[in-house]
């Protein structure tokens, strides 16, 4: 029973059974997921450093802008009500990052609820609750927001789900691919994890469109809140297994 449950770590039905704490089980398993994550950020500073790697991603700036709907509305709201406006920022940074490696890996979900999953992965990171994960409480404020904008409840639970699951490592695209992107768009910001293969006149045209100003600092300050809060969490997991928070206070990004 146990190891079924622990399949489906990082779900928003998971989040509510457990508010994202983490069995023993559960535990052993993502760290497996984190240290293969580990690899592929590790080459790419690797690559970075020695030949900067192929650089070839890349995706239109409008992806960044509102989309003229009312559950991108209603998202765009709750992402400035909950945030600072450096953590909204990296919202809008990671729908930039998450087109351009979905079109490098073939991953192509909903557009709109990709640019609101993005804004609203971060949303209540800055606000740590002792016990209940960031991710988890963050979905089901993403799928409460996609309700009241009128967005039918299986809509409202894929945008709910993909943003409790975002912060599960090593996510499967063929299976989950909107947490998935939204995963790796956050981490090219976050990390430069795969920044190696993302062109370079695309990142600096992102970040003068939403600067990254004191981002690194809040990042590392945030995360490390996070795990102190949920010690038994998927934040926290990550942070001892690979320092997480240190890596990201010296990103390869400006």
């Amino acid at each position: 029973m146990e190891e079924s449950h622990a399949l489906d770590v990082g779900s928003l039905d998971w989040g509510r059974r457990t508010r994202g704490t983490l069995s023993a089980s559960e535990r052993r398993a993502l760290r497996r997921g984190v240290l293969r994550d580990t690899r592929v950020y590790a080459r790419s500073r690797m690559l970075l450093a020695v030949r900067g790697g192929a650089r070839s991603a890349t995706a239109d700036l409008a992806v960044m802008d509102l989309p003229d709907s009312a559950l991108c509305r209603a998202v765009e709201e709750a992402a400035a009500r909950h945030q600072s406006a450096t953590m909204l920022a990296h919202g809008y940074r990671t729908v930039a990052y998450a087109h351009a490696l979905g079109t490098l890996d073939g991953v192509r979900p909903d557009p709109e609820l990709l640019w609101c999953a993005s804004l609203l992965h971060d949303v209540a990171l800055e606000q740590p609750v002792a016990g209940h994960c960031f991710a988890v409480r963050g979905g089901e404020l993403a799928e409460q927001v996609a309700l009241d904008a009128g967005a039918d409840a299986a809509t409202a639970r894929l945008l709910g789900d993909a943003v409790a699951r975002h912060a599960t490592a090593d996510l499967d695209p063929a299976t989950h691919p909107l947490p998935y992107l939204v995963a790796a768009g956050a981490l090219v910001d976050v990390l430069g994890k795969r920044l190696e293969q993302v062109d370079p006149a695309f990142v600096a045209a992102v970040t003068a469109r939403r600067p990254r100003g004191d981002f690194a600092r809040l990042l590392a300050r945030t995360w490390r809140a996070e795990a102190r809060a949920v010690p038994a969490g998927r934040a926290a997991q990550v942070h001892r297994t690979t320092g997480f928070a240190f890596a990201a206070r010296f990103a390869p990004l400006r």
